[in-house]
């Protein structure tokens, strides 16, 4: 009776959400999440400081004297910024006093840069890397503009007009956004998520089948209800405790992100900086810009569907080797098969994280065993609908037909005591019926 599945799932799912570490699991996550936004939308806030460069050139390799000030002899080789300006200078002042006049870093050179290519970059704040290659930048153009000059009989013009310097923005022809790289990894994060998901859910429904066969208690519940029963009833709800999971994640980080957003807005978190709209701000950013760009709606809705799919897949086979065996090393043999299909596609999509539309991937996100962790990779980047819904059907036939093959083997293995079976002994079984 379906009272009984419930029953089951309820006594699975309470007995889990009770305990400490799934309750501290619950609130780390989202804080872990929330806090890695967090940083990375100060880390974008702070790139967009003001800053004032002094540039130390010793020999006078760039820079020469005008109406008392040192100007560089090639303005157009320091490309204007919003946010950096910079400052000439041939001697290099004491520490305390380029501080004290509000220079945020010192580049500082001499004629060996020519030979050698090396300067020093002097600060008291890390710069961070963007800012470092913009100096590194103007300051090698500038120097190129030298050598042009001093080793060539053409003008700096002329030279310039031979030379491209060009910048390729991607988009993808179906979307229309860029950044496939940066949703590519957010997709192989989900794909991780989830495959530990699968993983330790999986095991723990085969702990909780051994546990009952090994103390006996399953024969006096199988006295009450069917094997099928205990099968789906354990199979809820341990499913149940990791909606429970998602659920209290999602809620709480939408929770901590808005938070932040009424803070961020606020300036709470950006004392002596303009005020900034947190979405502007990240939307105006190469890297954030591409987070932006995710239907996250889509993605969530993806990563249920294929942990429904894939949990049952997978559950239904790690509870049949917790039937088959007395006790967890021997069901090893059976567990570790059986993840191998995951692990590869995890492996696969690690390597190919920035090539989404690779063949090896789009084949792994048709297969089944594979589905769950490949295609969330590609679902970040945007793939069809129709490829999509064909994937999902796919996964969940299968797992259609892998729980039934389970519950043969589930059945019979419950009171199945003494010699472990083998893969032969596995295939009887399933050909019994039900």
């Amino acid at each position: 009776m379906r009272s009984h599945i419930w029953a089951i799932a309820h006594r699975e799912w309470i007995t889990r959400v009770r305990k400490k570490s799934f309750i501290l699991g619950v609130i780390l996550l989202p804080l872990l999440g929330v806090g890695t936004v967090v940083g990375l939308a100060l880390v974008v806030r702070e790139s967009q400081v003001d800053h004032e460069v002094l540039v130390v050139d010793h020999d006078g390799l760039i820079i020469m004297e005008h109406q008392g000030h040192w100007v560089p002899r090639c303005p157009a080789c320091f490309k204007e910024r919003e946010g950096l300006t910079y400052r000439f200078s041939r001697e290099m002042p004491a520490d305390s006093v380029w501080l004290a006049q509000g220079f945020t870093a010192v580049a500082e050179f001499d004629n060996a840069v020519v030979q050698n290519q090396h300067g020093q970059l002097w600060y008291d704040k890390a710069p961070g890397v963007q800012l470092t290659s913009w100096i590194a930048r103007d300051l090698g153009l500038a120097l190129e503009h030298m050598r042009v000059l001093e080793t060539t009989d053409l003008n700096w013009p002329a030279y310039r007009g031979l030379r491209f310097d060009i910048s390729l923005s991607t988009r993808d022809i179906k979307t229309g956004s860029g950044g496939v790289e940066v949703r590519a990894a957010v997709g192989f994060a989900f794909s991780i998520f989830l495959f530990m998901f699968i993983a330790v859910h999986g095991t723990t429904l085969m702990r909780s089948v051994l546990e009952e066969k090994t103390s006996r208690v399953v024969e006096v519940i199988l006295a009450a209800v069917r094997p099928s029963q205990l099968l789906w009833g354990k199979l809820i709800g341990v499913a149940a405790v990791a909606f429970t999971q998602f659920l209290a994640w999602s809620v709480l980080s939408f929770l901590g992100m808005g938070a932040f957003k009424l803070l961020f807005n606020a300036g709470t978190f950006t004392q002596g900086l303009p005020a900034a709209d947190l979405t502007t701000m990240l939307a105006e950013n190469e890297l954030t810009r591409a987070l932006l760009e995710i239907n996250w709606p889509v993605m969530v809705g993806a990563t249920i569907a294929y942990f429904i799919g894939g949990y049952v897949l997978f559950g239904g086979l790690f509870a049949a080797a917790g039937a088959a065996v007395d006790n967890e090393k021997d069901a090893a043999q059976f567990t570790l098969p059986l993840m191998m299909p995951l692990l590869f596609a995890y492996m696969a999509g690690s390597a190919t994280i920035g090539n989404p539309d690779l063949p090896l991937l789009v084949w792994l996100s048709w297969i089944p065993f594979t589905s769950p962790v490949s295609m969330l990779i590609r679902v970040a980047s945007g793939v069809p609908w129709y490829e999509l819904a064909g994937s999902l059907a796919l996964l969940w036939l299968t797992a259609w037909a892998m729980i039934r093959m389970a519950g043969r083997i589930y059945r019979v293995g419950l009171l199945n005591r003494g010699k472990n079976p083998g893969y032969m002994d596995l295939i009887k079984w399933v050909r019994r019926g039900d």
